[in-house]
Parts: structure tokens; sequence; C-alpha cells
């Protein structure tokens, strides 16, 4: 499942969005299946389930969901735009020019008020996700992430999930979902630093600080990212 966030000054004919706010969009022929989500047009019209892919159908093939992050539990369903297109294509050459570079910077604190920086988890593998709470391929791909961060020891690799969403939500959604990654709350700024702009992602960093693997967004990478893994813990901390 395809979600995807950016920043837009406006959006459809007369709905204007604020600058920097960050979008999150998903293609609408993906299933989205949460029962916490209400769905709505791009005016404002709640969409109900019977009523879909009627309304799917209407938009064009180019419909995609869209959630704003002052919005959560809400989609909206709009069609791309040349913005939205431009953004992705942007995203694709930056994580191209990343892969076997040094990591950009981050100096972050998890939810529980703990300290992360990339350069005191050097020669450690670093193990990044990109997420937030109301991504359905996001929630989905939880329990596969879990079992491989299992399969490491604490001591040699780091699994860090950089969340979009701010700490009091995320702390509701953590009582009734099993996330074993170090959460890292209102994360908007790295997700900018690292060119992400569809959720969910993941990343791979050596004991250098290289990247070396970066997955395609949304796509099912539980036997990709154990091999990257891997890989990385093969590097030589020099």
């Amino acid at each position: 499942m395809l979600f995807k966030h950016l920043k837009l000054k406006q959006m459809i004919k007369k709905t204007v969005l604020a600058i920097g706010l960050t979008l999150a969009i998903t293609h609408a022929s993906a299933q989205v299946r949460m029962s916490n989500i209400t769905f709505k047009t791009i005016d404002g019209r709640v969409i109900p389930a019977d009523k879909m892919d009627s309304v799917k159908k209407a938009l064009g093939p180019n419909v995609q969901f869209m959630h704003r992050d002052t919005e959560p539990g809400v989609m909206y369903l709009i069609t791309q735009s040349s913005v939205s297109q431009k953004a992705e294509e942007e995203s694709k050459m930056k994580f191209a020019a990343m892969i076997d570079k040094p990591a950009p910077y981050f100096n972050v604190i998890d939810l529980k008020g703990k300290k992360y920086n990339l350069a005191a988890l050097k020669g450690k593998v670093i193990v990044l996700n990109f997420w937030f709470i109301a991504c359905g391929g996001c929630i989905a791909e939880m329990p596969d992430l879990n079992n491989i961060k299992s399969s490491y020891p604490a001591d040699q690799v780091i699994f860090l999930a950089f969340a979009l969403d701010k700490k009091a939500p995320l702390g509701k959604f953590m009582k009734t979902h099993d996330f074993r990654y170090t959460i890292i709350p209102d994360a908007k700024k790295t997700h900018q630093t690292y060119g992400v702009y569809a959720c969910p992602v993941s990343m791979v960093i050596d004991r250098k600080g290289i990247i070396r693997f970066i997955s395609d967004a949304g796509e099912r990478i539980e036997n990709k990212l154990p091999g990257a893994i891997n890989t990385a813990l093969q590097t030589k901390n020099k």
C-alpha cells in the first residue's frame, strides 16, 4: 500500500492549504482497510463505504487519497496534481543519489525522552523507518518489522521509526499497536532531510554512516530488509 506526503501551497480549485502543510497521499487503487478512518471528498463531504467505488470512478484514473497531518483519522479523495507528480520524481532522484553516500545528520529525541544522533551511533548499523499513524501500509508492515528487529542484537543494530505525528497521538496509538522500533515523534524535519515523499520507507545505514539500502515506498520488504542489514553488518568500522 502506497502512501505519500508532500508540501503544497494549493490543492484542487478553491482549496488552499497553508504553506508547510504536510500531506500524505495513497493511490486509491490500494485497499485501505482501517475502521478508524473517515473518507471524504476534497470539499469535505463524507463518502459512505458503498459509494467509494463510484466516487473513485467519477474522479478518474489518477485518484489518490490525501491525509493532512492536522486531521488525523481523515482521508480525502483527490486527483494527483502536477506538483505531486513532480515531488514524487524529485524524491526518487534524491533517493538514488543518496545510496552509498553518507547519511544526512539527525539529532532527535524518542517518545521516552532519550536522545539519538547519527554521530553517536557510528559503529552500529542503523535501520530507519519513515511512517505516520494514518498510513495503512505503515501499520500493515509493523509485524514484519517487529520480527526483523527481534533477529538482531540491540548492541549492533539500532531501529528508529521517524513518525510525522506528534507525541500525544503517538502515545495513544502505541497503547493499541505493537511497534517495537524506537519511536521518534514529530519527525517532519527528518522526513524532509532524507527526501521522503511516500510512506512507509525503510533505510539501512552501515557502521560507517553510509546509506546502503532504501526501499521503494510501500513495497513488501520483509525479504529485502534482513539482507540489507546483514550486508551492512559486514562493513568494518574504520
